[in-house]
């Protein structure tokens, strides 16, 4: 019989020997560390994660959270993001429901991106389904390139981040690279569309220095300083189906401008051409056209359930990549 714990740290090396046996190369000791350590410094925090221990002591299931700071219809909390969930095959009848009810009981849960088999579980608990995010691709004259490359037409030439400018003008606009977290101009409080959602994710000092700054992977961030107007943007290489692409993993703008948005996919799209990186992805719940040009942006059919347990609301709401695991889930196949 397997009972359901939470995390203390005498579970930590047990814990990493689990994650390096079902995830091999897509988890490593310095994602474990960012995850239970970095994230917050709250223990509270920390022993929120659950753990599946079978007879003989051993891990055989997990479910960690990312909290995170958010507004809920104008009240601040700590919400805690749900991910990384697995189970051994040898104990899934019941130990994985069971870790999905403990997981269920904490409070101001969210999630996104579930399989086909767990939306079913959590449409049965009734889980509230909030939103949807949407992948948007940015292609440019590169691709050619990258589908000869593919069909083996030509031979491929090593494809990297070279070239980062200190600055990208876009229009009257320009956007600054950011290399360290002292330099960042944001909103005091790390809220940077007050009023205009019910559910915002905090943008904070904290938040991005931890999430971009002080990360294992590489992340570039632009920012724009004008004093009516600020915004950001964080993008990182990846290997998308054996093509070099960027991930434009977050970003912030006055969702009363959406031409801010449009700079934002012209400004990264700028980098991925001086990089001869033929596409950009992007995630959120941003809605915009199927098709745009000048770059050619496609909304892709590829959409991801946000869920929260939160009861009867049926929120606005803006998820990125960088909200749950998403942006770590595609570090896993990174270069």
């Amino acid at each position: 019989m397997s009972i359901i714990v939470n995390y203390q740290p005498s579970y930590y090396d047990q814990l990493l020997r689990f994650y390096k046996k079902y995830w091999k190369e897509k988890h490593n000791e310095d994602y474990l560390n960012y995850r239970l350590f970095k994230v917050s410094n709250n223990p509270l925090d920390i022993e929120k994660n659950l753990l599946a221990i079978n007879d003989n002591g051993d891990i055989v299931g997990c479910n960690l959270f990312l909290p995170a700071k958010a507004t809920i219809y104008g009240e601040e909390h700590t919400i805690f993001w749900s991910n990384d969930v697995f189970v051994e095959k040898n104990y899934r009848s019941d130990v994985a429901l069971e870790l999905i009810f403990k997981a269920n009981a904490t409070k101001n849960l969210f999630g996104s991106g579930g399989s086909s088999i767990a939306k079913k579980i959590q449409k049965k608990l009734k889980t509230n389904f909030i939103a949807e995010t949407t992948a948007y691709f940015i292609i440019n004259r590169w691709m050619v390139k990258a589908l000869l490359y593919k069909l083996g037409i030509i031979f491929p030439e090593k494809t990297d981040l070279k070239t980062i400018p200190d600055n990208i003008r876009v229009k009257d606009d320009v956007f600054e690279f950011v290399r360290n977290a002292d330099d960042l101009s944001i909103l005091d409080d790390g809220y940077w569309n007050k009023g205009k959602l019910d559910i915002e994710m905090n943008r904070g000092i904290d938040f991005l220095k931890h999430r971009f700054f002080d990360n294992f992977n590489s992340y570039y961030f632009y920012q724009k300083k004008n004093e009516y107007k600020k915004s950001y943007f964080v993008f990182r290489k990846i290997i998308k189906r054996g093509i070099a692409a960027i991930a434009l993993v977050d970003f912030r703008f006055d969702l009363d401008d959406f031409g801010e948005y449009l700079k934002i996919l012209r400004a990264v799209h700028k980098v991925a051409v001086k990089n001869r990186i033929p596409l950009v992805v992007t995630l959120s719940t941003i809605i915009d056209k199927k098709i745009r040009f000048a770059p050619l942006v496609i909304r892709s059919h590829m959409k991801r359930d946000v869920v929260t347990n939160i009861k009867n609301i049926k929120p606005s709401i803006l998820v990125t990549f960088a909200d749950s695991d998403g942006d770590l889930a595609i570090g896993r196949i990174t270069t």
